[in-house]
């Protein structure tokens, strides 16, 4: 069997690493992965050197999905081209399946080419719920995909409403994301009093080695556990998504903690967060912020697991913080309705309703680790599974 992956991003890559491994070691399953969007992109990364150090001599296809600009018909433009390329890409493969992962607009280019070209198309992370227009493109792609591999039980039940007639090939397993938290050396078992994850006494030196050598801005000192994560995304359904960003940074500027932020994603309003961390920059003396494009999933796991929280708008706060239990600041619509943990405090994007959530949020010693995304096996388990249905 030979199946394509469509990967666009560094999030997209967590989603899968596992599934290729299983792939690769325990299958005769030919993997091929075509490689859109910011992966290729240094702005954002460059998460496919990982890749090609994680699985030397894998075989990859580059695809144009990257248009260039920050108003919102960049979207469409992208998916547009990128169906030509998509297609022009699935002819001279002919997959005998492609794997498309949650809810980017460029999944909906290859989503479509492959549907019309009858190639079986199997969806990971369809039928959850958000605030952004990632609902239309998830509930498209999952409307046009033969299998479906939901995070959630919640998740799943929506696409069974969505698909009546087809209850058959939906499987429940969780985020792969999560199998990567713990892939970690420095990182142990669940404490079984605190429900929380056990960290070596060398994991804080060790990461505090690997800031050394990443990012830009001050060194954040990692070993005195006095730091947060910072992750923040344009919501391109956010008519007022400039002034928000304005009480965004206030809040930022009154947070007196050093900041860990990770760049945000190739999104239309990108620019603009870029620009007002420019700014933040200049002002912010007295207190140390370190920008970093990306790092290994594992280490970012571990840098997450002990700091005192995540604020952003990013998924992040919602799948990874829970599993691992640590504090989150959820900001704004851009995750409106999705499931969360009780890690999680949603606030409007308003700078004194975010520094009350912060200062209230991160006095908590961390929260039980939660599996409402998964159990850390998801990645073999649909592995496993699409080995079987492709037999």
């Amino acid at each position: 069997m030979k199946i394509a992956i469509l990967i666009t991003n560094r999030s997209s890559y967590n989603k899968v690493k596992t599934i290729i491994r299983y792939f690769r070691e325990d299958t005769d399953i030919e993997v091929h992965l075509v490689l859109g969007g910011s992966m290729r992109l240094y702005k954002y990364g460059n998460a496919s050197a990982d890749m090609y150090w994680d699985f030397p001599g894998i075989a990859t296809h580059d695809i144009a999905l990257a248009v260039e600009g920050d108003g919102l018909e960049k979207m469409s433009l992208t998916v547009g081209l990128g169906i030509i390329e998509a297609t022009t890409i699935l002819k001279e493969l002919t997959p005998d399946a492609v794997l498309v992962i949650a809810d980017r607009f460029e999944v909906l280019a290859m989503a479509t080419a492959a549907s019309y070209v009858n190639i079986p198309l199997i969806h990971l992370q369809g039928g959850e719920k958000t605030g952004s227009i990632d609902d239309k493109v998830r509930n498209a792609v999952t409307q046009l995909s033969d299998i479906h591999f939901p995070a959630t039980k919640a998740a799943e039940k929506r696409i069974h409403k969505m698909k009546p007639d087809d209850h058959s090939n939906v499987y429940c397993f969780g985020c792969p994301s999560m199998d990567l938290l713990c892939d970690n050396e420095h990182i142990g078992n669940k404490d079984s009093k605190k429900g929380r994850y056990t960290t070596t006494d060398k994991l804080p030196r060790y990461l505090n080695n690997l800031l050394k050598l990443r990012g830009t801005g001050d060194r954040v000192n990692v070993c005195s556990y006095n730091y947060v994560i910072v992750l923040y995304h344009a919501d391109t359904k956010d008519d007022n998504f400039l002034h928000n960003l304005k009480e965004f940074s206030e809040a930022i500027r009154r947070i007196e903690i050093s900041k860990i932020v990770f760049w945000n994603n190739i999104d239309p309003g990108g620019e603009a967060i870029a620009k007002m961390w420019r700014m933040e920059v200049s002002r912010h003396r007295d207190f140390p912020i370190q920008f970093i494009r990306h790092i290994d999933p594992a280490d970012f796991g571990a840098l997450l697991l002990k700091s005192k929280g995540i604020i952003g708008n990013s998924s992040t706060g919602i799948r990874e913080a829970s599993f691992l239990g640590v504090p989150a600041v959820n900001i704004g619509n851009r995750q409106k309705g999705r499931e969360h943990g009780k890690n999680v405090i949603s606030v409007d994007c308003d700078a004194g309703s975010i520094v009350n959530a912060v200062e209230r949020q991160f006095s908590v010693d961390g929260y039980p680790a939660s599996s409402l995304y998964g159990d850390g096996m998801a990645g073999i388990k649909i592995g496993e599974k699409i080995n079987e249905l492709f037999k």
